[in-house]
């Protein structure tokens, strides 16, 4: 890990504070996003054992999905998630995870593009209510001790704008005020409404807002609000809104809320890097803008975070965030790296008395010492069954954290030995190849060299891969100057969050990492050095271009083989493909249709085709599609056919405008279609093919437009909540196949599971095709052939 020998600062604002509030360390709150001062810190102290202490589980609560964190106040633990119909807000016991009771807020905001739905506000409490706001963009203000309505309002577009998940940003209460970042144009940006009624008072700006929540806090001795947008962050008075500085980012987006530095600064965090600000007074010059009077400049602009959603925290001087998964310390000066740590990876953290509290990307609490030398471990313990985007909460002497599925306290308990963890070697050496890393492994340091030296020796680069019948194993090795060497993709036991390390072998240049796999699989992947960018595996040179990125493909010579990937023969016979703008009104856009017409289309005028809508156009190039169906078409595998790449319905659009995609497909582009090309009227020869979440929006237009379509194809499917558009209505006309991958995620599994029941039990005609290997470009591309054939084969 590289260190800096920065100075110590003198401590940040919100610490001096904490040292002259006199909080008893068990009844210390945290009643808002982010905590007592939106800092991501608790105000306890002496609440964590000072000689070693490990985590035990104090309860556990199934819940339903969200992204909120978890106030706590009075003893109550203030929970929002999605209970199957409807977004709720819960009030538990914080001793016991008993419900003392529930309010509803409206129906459920439904996942997309990945997401698993439900609230991601986070609600505040201050003076015995709970302020809150749902997705839909439902405010409301309840009663703390006994869940009563005291007033609840819907936003309206006139005022607001709801973003691209819902409405994401978490109120704030100042005085008598409850300002949220609304994110409506026309001077609706920021809003302050009145606690008592939910009235507007105040509303000012014009940016919209995404994930963004304001903070209040004195800067340069001037007590303000602090609201970041698109472009631009402010400073403004409490109680009018009066804009007393301005400064433009650059970032693109702000993630989450402004964090304090100290006195006179703040850090901003964005997807590609980090801006610290320091506020200051204005000189007063004929420049300065009216009613300005402080001034905002850049203290330091950092790429040494970036890529996460998780926000840092402050503590003596120092800040400890996420680069992407890796946990960095940077000088709150200067922004100098302190050091930077893949342990524990996760996506969320906090502060509380003096130490890190995160959650592992596989839903461990793991407790580190904030220190600014190196990362410091204390105690994790087993808490979740997955990672979260919820930061832990901590009060009444517990740490509450929760996923889409759970809600669970977990507090430290003294040890008088703390415990040494070593890492175990099973597991980590595998097959005859990974048998003689272990032999390596074993020697005297200073052998090991020449023994890998002479493993590798006539050795091609790339992956080393073994199968011994139906097992395989497949070894990643770098060999170089590297203090880390990263890896993710979709490998088996990753998901596409995992970021793991390469195992060094000490006192050699390697590294690697094994894996059992299916020796029929395909899986694409990259690797990081030193915590840099990812990219494809210098020493392979099978590699897919996704987007802008190189990623490199892993799969065992056992394979079956794909002569639709091949370089096609010179005289093969090649269809065309061409593009027309199709203006929608359903949709209130235009979108680019690309359509591929098949071999001697041109040639004949009266011979009309098959038509295939294809949901994801930009996995065209990605698969080699028109390729696979010249070359299905030239083997006489698949009948001639037209098919249509339609660009997949982004998440902005998913949940609300579902019904209008559908309505574009059948009621706009297929009649455009049947009037530029000579297509088959009979829907038996009309078909649809989606992946992942577009997979969702072609087999929902497969069932609704039951006139239309008679076919649907899926690959890894992930729209779990699917089947409630398929219960008790008839599917009899539909013929589907889902290819369900071995290595798809959880998520894919249990959502192809549901929906294969509900079409089952609607009458469709379903087969469901197991493949070897993990979702994604690579692996979808190496079966088309059998989709087509599947589809619109020849002996149909």
């Amino acid at each position: 890990m590289r260190r800096s020998l920065w100075p110590s600062l003198a401590l940040p604002l919100f610490a001096l504070s904490c040292l002259s509030l006199t909080i008893p360390a068990a009844s210390a709150d945290w009643p808002q996003y982010r905590g007592p001062q939106r800092a991501g810190a608790s105000l306890a102290s002496g609440v964590l054992p000072t000689e070693g202490f490990e985590l035990e589980v104090a309860w556990r609560r199934p819940i339903g999905a969200a992204y909120s964190e978890v106030p706590v106040v009075e003893g109550r633990a203030l929970v929002m998630f999605a209970d199957g119909e409807h977004d709720v807000l819960s009030a538990l016991d914080a001793d016991s995870g008993e419900e003392l009771w529930r309010y509803q807020i409206a129906e459920t905001y439904e996942g997309h593009t990945g997401s698993d739905g439900g609230p991601l506000s986070t609600p505040a409490v201050a003076d015995g209510t709970v302020y809150g706001l749902g997705p839909h963009g439902d405010m409301f203000a309840l009663d703390l001790e006994s869940g009563e309505s005291h007033w609840q309002r819907r936003l309206s577009g006139a005022e607001s704008g709801q973003p691209y998940y819902g409405f994401t940003t978490s109120p704030l209460v100042v005085d008598d005020l409850l300002v949220v970042q609304v994110g409506g144009g026309n001077g609706h940006s920021v809003t302050a409404f009145d606690r008592d009624t939910g009235s507007t008072r105040w509303r000012t700006g014009d940016d919209s807002v995404e994930y963004e929540s304001p903070i209040v806090a004195t800067l340069a001795g001037t007590r303000q609000l602090i609201a970041a947008d698109e472009n631009f962050v402010r400073g403004l008075k409490p109680a009018t809104g009066e804009e007393l500085w301005r400064f433009e980012h650059g970032l693109g987006g702000v993630l989450g809320t402004p964090t304090l530095l100290d006195a006179t600064g703040l850090l901003l965090s964005g997807n590609n890097e980090a801006v610290a600000l320091d506020v200051s007074a204005a000189a007063k010059t004929a420049a300065t803008e009216a009613g300005s009077t402080l001034r905002a400049s850049e203290r330091f602009r950092t790429n040494e975070l970036k890529r996460s959603m998780a926000l840092p925290v402050v503590h003596e001087g120092y800040v400890y965030g996420m680069s992407r998964k890796f946990l960095t310390c940077l000088n709150a000066r200067n922004g100098g790296l302190m050091w930077r740590s893949r342990p524990p990876g996760g996506n969320v953290l906090a502060l509380v008395d003096g130490h890190l509290a995160l959650i592992s990307g596989d839903g461990e609490l793991v407790v580190a010492k904030a220190s600014p030398t190196d990362y410091q471990e204390v105690a994790r313990i087993a808490a979740l069954d997955t990672g979260s985007y919820s930061a832990p909460t901590f009060a009444s002497n517990r740490f509450f954290l929760r996923d889409v599925t759970s809600l669970v306290a977990v507090r430290a308990v003294a040890r008088s030995e703390v415990k040494q963890t070593t890492q175990s070697d099973e597991g980590r050496f595998l097959g005859p190849f990974g048998a003689e890393l272990a032999r390596i492994a074993q020697l005297p340091v200073d052998e090991r060299q020449a023994q890998v030296d002479l493993l590798f020796e006539g050795r091609a680069g790339g992956p080393i891969v073994e199968a011994d019948g139906d097992v395989g194993f497949a070894h990643l090795v770098f060999r170089g100057d590297a203090r880390d060497v990263g890896v993710s993709g979709n490998l088996p036991g990753f998901t596409w969050e995992t970021d793991e390390a390469l195992t060094p072998i000490e006192g050699t240049d390697l590294f690697f990492r094994s894996f059992q796999v299916d020796p029929m699989g395909i899986w694409q992947y990259q690797l990081s050095f030193d915590f840099g960018e990812k990219g494809a595996d210098p020493g392979n040179p099978r590699t897919i271009k996704i987007r802008n990125a190189e990623w490199s493909v892993l799969s065992l010579p056992q394979a079956p083989a794909r002569p639709h990937l091949d370089p096609p023969p010179p005289d093969l016979p090649r269809g065309r493909s061409e593009t027309f703008q199709l203006a929608s009104q359903h949709m209130e856009s235009e979108r680019e249709i690309t359509v591929y017409l098949p071999p001697g289309y041109d040639a004949s005028t009266h011979t009309r085709y098959p038509l295939l809508i294809h949901t994801w156009e930009n996995l065209r190039r990605l698969t080699h599609f028109e390729q696979a169906v010249d070359q299905g078409i030239a083997s006489d595998a698949i009948t001639p056919l037209v098919v249509a790449f339609v660009p997949r319905l982004s998440g902005r659009e998913h949940g609300a405008q579902a019904d209008a995609y559908v309505a574009m497909l059948t009621r706009e582009l297929l009649p455009e279609l049947e009037r530029r090309y000579r297509l088959l009227p009979d829907r038996q020869q009309r078909a649809l093919l989606g992946n992942v979440s577009s997979a969702g929006v072609a087999l929902y237009a497969g069932r609704v437009a039951g006139d239309t379509f008679s076919r649907v194809a899926a690959q890894s499917f992930t729209a779990p909540r699917l089947e409630a558009v398929f219960a008790a209505r008839d599917a009899s006309h539909l013929e589907v196949t889902l290819e369900r991958r071995s290595d798809d995620s959880e998520r894919s599994h249990d959502a192809t599971r549901r929906i294969a029941e509900v079409l089952r039990d609607g009458g469709a005609r379903l087969e469901i095709v197991r493949v070897a290997g993990g979702a994604g470009p690579a692996g979808w591309r190496t079966t088309l052939d059998d989709l087509l054939i599947a589809l619109f084969g020849r002996e149909r």
